[in-house]
């Protein structure tokens, strides 16, 4: 009896621990999958006509390309951990930037893994982020949860400079590589440790606030928070922008392609992402709420704070 008991447990213990691996691994198991799938769909093809058969050239060239890049992004992944990442939350700083949301702070390697991530395209992203924040030559523009500063220093680019440019980030890593990579590009973007639940600005001192990606870092009572700080610290006819991900309807195959969406929680429960900070944005006091999609795995959410600031 004891011999089954013990047998019983060695198996429960080897499938949790193949859990853990596939969890763990989940950009490997999805690469592999897909090359599985390429293997699968080239032992039926009939090679003599293959060069002749558009759809089947098309097939194949996706499937060869969707691998190339799961593969290209898991490594990247798995060297940017192995190099730089010792734990996802930085304990080593003050107290004050102790927060429920998760952080990164492996600061030196996150340009390389979202310029994999975003197939190179990651300028195009971020310019039409600030196209959707509509900015005006003179703003003060707060980016919340800055990450490195691209988004913001974008922005800046954008208004020639001609404004106030304040970035602030949970990890102080990402805010100090965010200000080496400001100060050797000669901008006078200012980047600094700050939470976004306890933004560290006066009431009305912004005409943007904006952040992306980094809502599904944050639990949901400081996403509340959060959005009130936001709105506090805007000047009356201010404006906010959040981008995070979001799903989309689509085929099989697009969705298959959503592996950003499914590495975050997966498409079921992006799907109302954006959506569901409307009421938020709405106790706040935000009014004009719109939302919409910047690409298939990401959505906007914008608003303005109308009326006089306290």
């Amino acid at each position: 009896m004891s011999e089954t008991k013990n047998l019983n447990h060695e198996l429960i213990g080897f499938f949790q621990r193949m859990a853990q691996a596939v969890h763990n691994n989940l950009l490997a198991t999805v690469s592999g999958l897909a090359l599985i799938v390429f293997i699968a769909w080239a032992a039926h093809q009939d090679y003599s006509t293959l060069f002749t058969n558009r759809r089947a050239m098309i097939t194949g060239g996706v499937l060869i390309a969707l691998f190339l890049h799961i593969a290209g992004f898991g490594l990247v992944a798995g060297l940017v951990r192995k190099l730089f990442m010792g734990s996802a939350h930085d304990h080593s700083h003050p107290s004050d930037l102790e927060t429920r949301g998760a952080t990164l702070s492996w600061s030196k390697g996150y340009d390389w893994l979202v310029k994999i991530a975003t197939f190179g395209r990651e300028n195009v992203l971020r310019e039409r982020i600030v196209d959707l924040a509509d900015l005006k030559p003179g703003d003060a523009v707060l980016d919340v949860g800055c990450g490195t500063g691209t988004l913001l220093l974008t922005a800046e680019k954008r208004l020639n400079s001609v404004g106030r440019f304040v970035g602030t980030d949970a990890a102080h890593q990402m805010a100090t590589t965010a200000q080496e990579k400001a100060d050797k590009a000669g901008s006078k973007a200012i980047f600094q440790p700050g939470l976004i639940e306890r933004i560290e600005f006066k009431e009305g001192e912004f005409d943007v606030a904006m952040n992306s990606l980094m809502m599904h870092h944050v639990p949901e009572e400081e996403q509340q928070k959060g959005v009130a700080e936001m709105y506090r610290v805007l000047k009356s006819g201010g404006r906010i922008l959040i981008v995070d991900i979001e799903s989309s309807e689509g085929t099989r195959w697009q969705k298959l392609a959503d592996i950003y969406v499914n590495l975050h929680g997966g498409a079921e429960r992006a799907k109302n992402s954006m959506r569901s900070l409307i009421p938020f944005l709405e106790a706040a006091g935000f009014q004009n709420i719109e939302t919409g999609k910047v690409n298939r795995q990401m959505g906007y959410v914008r608003a303005e704070k109308l009326g006089l600031s306290k």
